[in-house]
């Protein structure tokens, strides 16, 4: 075998090797969100408030790699032709940063006033509501403020539940139907320790955010039965 074709065969080999690594993140940050917040569920029980507060700075960490890492942000060109081009990794990690702060500042703000208007307590326990809105807010709103920016035509889509189904917007999906969900056992008056505000909101938000972004995963294209 000639030099250039080994050079060939080993830039094949890496650029497969990349391509494979690449395919499994999602599943590898599906499965770190997962392995921490099974561990941390003891805690989320005992002490909501302390709990909640000490896991942010770590989710937003991996909310802001896993944007880098694995959704693509495309950019249309200039010419307007409606081809699109990969914006860099500086302007990728900006974006990211943008949209951590957007998603635990005003996405964060949003849902905290809908969970008041679904029946959080207005006066007691605000601060674990702030919490895990911000939580919320980091799983659901984050990623489509990063992939999508503030376009208004795709997040009317996006909010009128008409956009194309992907990872972030099945995860975003996924977070706030199962926060919804979670509420459902916390007025049945079994006095048990896991049904202290906002334990089962906030798992029904982690719960519905990793199963509705692995069925964005593996079935995109696909719109919504609205």
């Amino acid at each position: 075998m000639s030099t250039t074709q080994t050079h060939n065969h080993l830039r094949r080999t890496t650029s497969n090797s990349t391509s494979a690594m690449r395919a499994t993140e999602p599943h590898i940050h599906t499965a770190i969100i997962a392995g921490t917040f099974i561990s941390a569920f003891p805690s989320l029980v005992s002490d909501p408030g302390s709990t909640l507060i000490w896991a942010l700075p770590g989710l937003a960490l991996l909310q802001a790699v896993y944007q880098v890492r694995c959704l693509r942000m495309l950019k249309p060109t200039p010419s307007g032709s409606g081809k699109k081009e990969v914006i860099g990794i500086s302007s990728k990690i900006i974006s990211s940063f943008l949209a951590i702060l957007f998603a635990t500042t005003i996405g964060a703000a949003a849902l905290y006033v809908l969970l008041i208007l679904f029946g959080a307590p207005a006066t007691t326990h605000v601060f674990p509501t702030v919490l895990c809105a911000m939580h919320t807010a980091l799983l659901a709103v984050a990623p489509l403020v990063y992939k999508y920016r503030l376009e208004g035509r795709v997040w009317r889509e996006v909010l009128g539940g008409r956009a194309v189904v992907e990872e972030c917007f099945a995860g975003a999906v996924g977070a706030l139907g199962g926060a919804w969900v979670g509420a459902v056992p916390i007025p049945l008056g079994m006095d048990r320790e896991w049904q202290k505000w906002p334990v089962t909101i906030v798992t029904g938000a982690y719960v519905g955010y990793m199963v509705g972004k692995s069925l964005g995963w593996a079935f995109p294209g696909k719109r919504l039965p609205l």
